[in-house]
């Protein structure tokens, strides 16, 4: 059973309108197709027991954060890394002896961590890990050890100053010093050729990154101050105090904002007034993935009966993608489910209203409406409490990077008199 209620997409493009005008009724099982880090989003490794989770995606524009699932927490981590070239894939270091070195992990569609593949690179502890165009690289003490991405040798060893963090343009390696005790040099590194040159020393340096430009690095320092510096002389073009303590890592948006952390509030240029995410433990280090592809990844908190159940997809959402859908697990068995989808997840344009915006007042208790319900569609689970909305992508290149939103709401009157209890929140962006 499938019911459009109603349908306006006036803000967007005529071709984006039209995605959600084509639902039709049949049922698609999601497949195990690799999906994207989400461009903007920041993957941080938090430090938590054993029992918890490590990962999370953390939205640089200040839409909230989101738990990567199907963890595998086994060791200790140190480290991490998103690929630049293929956000589909990172890197982290492990930090038990029996599982050291550097491992390689996919992202599958909502978030879900897949295969966990160690070697063919370093088996051996680091302090820092990085990737570039070509290479994946580490750094312990005064030795980087430098990598092909596929694995191949040769290992490419260097002597480098003391230092405490890397960071790759293309495959131009820039290794910061250990700053703890003074001025300590930035060192840049072409692993091809071989060819050194100090950039510049700074006092107090923890922590190193560079610009999608390569004309532009910053520097983290232990005052709590961020250092922009000019790549080609190694002057420093500005000097942000952030108002905090030492900064344990730092990273450029796509933007060439920054993206910044004391290891426990996680700070972006983009969203000034606040940090975007303040993590119950500590935060090791992050990530920025700033490659726009298609991307799909849930958001925000479900309530009641909706809180228990959880999201399915054909595939991610990639132009011609004549198969992908969005579905419900783990609802109510042969009962109503209502999809309601849009394209903001800041603005219910019917009333103007901030979102999430609260239901309680409408009598949903602990509820939130997290998306501007533009479409909606009834749709009816299965004996298993499964459904499938299929939402058929056209090859239509207007629709590149357009970002939509949906939210599940299932029957449930113990949440009050709405009589609705609403899932967490999807957000897929069309590559």
């Amino acid at each position: 059973m499938c019911v459009c209620i109603g349908s306006s997409f006036a803000d967007r493009s005529t071709a984006a309108h039209n995605v959600m005008h084509r639902l039709i009724c049949f049922t698609v099982l999601a497949t195990p197709v690799f999906a994207q880090i989400p461009v903007d989003a920041a993957m941080i490794l938090e430090s938590t027991p054993l029992t918890a989770d490590y990962y999370r995606l953390v939205d640089t524009l200040g839409r909230g954060a989101t738990t990567v699932r199907s963890q595998s927490v086994f060791m200790p981590i140190d480290s991490l890394a998103v690929d630049p070239t293929s956000a589909g894939e990172f890197y982290y270091l492990g930090g038990a002896q029996s599982f050291a070195g550097t491992w390689q992990a996919q992202m599958q569609p909502l978030a879900n961590i897949g295969a966990n593949l160690w070697g063919p690179w370093s088996d051996v502890p680091a302090d820092r890990l990085a990737v570039g165009l070509n290479f994946v690289g580490t750094i312990a003490g005064t030795t980087l050890e430098l990598y092909p991405k596929p694995g191949n040798l040769p290992l490419q060893s260097f002597t480098v100053p003391t230092s405490v963090d890397l960071a790759f343009f293309n495959d131009l390696v820039y290794v910061a010093g250990d700053g703890t005790f003074g001025l300590a040099p930035v060192v840049e590194l072409d692993p091809v050729t071989g060819f050194t040159r100090t950039v510049g020393s700074y006092n107090g340096t923890t922590c190193i990154a560079v610009s999608d430009t390569g004309t532009e690095l910053c520097v983290g320092t232990a005052s709590g101050t961020l250092l922009r510096i000019d790549v080609a002389t190694g002057s420093v073009l500005l000097t942000i105090p952030t108002g905090l303590g030492a900064i344990t890592a730092v990273d450029y948006t796509r933007f060439g904002t920054l993206v910044y952390t004391d290891g426990i509030e996680l700070w972006s240029e983009l969203v000034p007034a606040a940090p975007i995410y303040v993590s119950p433990s500590s935060i090791l280090d992050f990530g920025v993935a700033r490659v726009p592809v298609a991307s799909i990844v849930p958001f925000g908190e479900g309530c009641g009966l909706g809180a228990a159940s959880s999201w399915a997809s054909g595939g991610v959402p990639t132009l011609g993608n004549t198969s992908f859908s969005l579905g419900i697990r783990g609802a109510q068995p042969s009962s109503l489910a209502l999809l309601a989808a849009g394209n903001s997840r800041a603005v219910w344009t019917a009333n103007g209203a901030l979102l999430p915006f609260d239901l309680q007042p409408l009598g949903a208790f602990g509820c939130q409406l997290l998306v501007d319900p533009q479409v909606t569609v009834v749709v009816t689970t299965d004996a298993a409490g499964a459904a499938d909305q299929p939402l058929p992508i056209p090859n239509t290149t207007s629709l590149i990077g357009a970002e939509f939103v949906g939210q599940w709401f299932v029957p449930d009157g113990v949440v009050g008199a709405f009589g609705f209890a609403s899932s967490e929140g999807v957000a897929f962006v069309i590559g």
